[in-house]
């Protein structure tokens, strides 16, 4: 249950969008999209993730003599 509230953060961000479709058994979904501006701050947490995983990376592999 801890995702939808990340999604509806991240819509209210301004990341996401979401539209409300009826369902034909149960409640009506949801369905979420990527924004431009989320593809934007996706492409920017994706280089500060590899810039740190490159980092420990870095740190706790031994270096080769």
């Amino acid at each position: 249950g801890a995702i939808y509230p990340v999604l509806r953060s991240l819509a209210a961000s301004g990341l996401l969008d979401s539209r409300v479709e009826p369902s034909e058994v149960g409640p009506p979904r949801r369905y979420y999209r990527i924004t431009d501006e989320g593809r934007r701050a996706l492409a920017e947490w994706l280089t500060v993730w590899r810039d740190m995983r490159s980092f420990v990376d870095g740190a706790v592999t031994p270096a080769k003599a």
